[in-house]
């Protein structure tokens, strides 16, 4: 569990390197496509049933995916303006106070 959050730190950062050279878009389209090339080996792990499964799913997965793409992409794009620190301190707000009303508005669930 260390290690991937020191991992995800340190993601961040060299991220930011690349962001400011390039577009953030061919930055984010390069990260998910390294990223499902690393990932999918783990598909061998899963019956075949359980792969086409995901077929049920397919309308919340491209609402996920595609909310995750715009989020990553105003998180590249402030990366170029912002420094690392201040960047990464809104995404944090953002993203907890996100969850919390997704928590309270969705799934009913209050914090104590």
């Amino acid at each position: 569990m260390a290690v991937a959050i020191l991992s995800y730190g340190i993601q961040g950062s060299l991220q930011t390197t690349f962001a400011r050279k390039y577009d953030a878009f061919v930055v984010i389209l390069y990260r998910n496509f390294s990223l499902m090339l690393t990932m999918s080996p783990v598909l061998f792990l899963v019956p075949f049933y359980d792969v086409y499964e995901i077929a049920r799913h397919i309308p919340l997965l491209l609402l996920a995916s595609s909310t995750g793409a715009v989020s990553l992409l105003l998180s590249l794009s402030s990366s170029r303006y912002l420094p690392i620190g201040i960047g990464t301190a809104i995404r944090q707000v953002v993203q907890i106070s996100v969850a919390l009303v997704i928590g309270i508005v969705l799934l009913n669930e209050w914090l104590t």
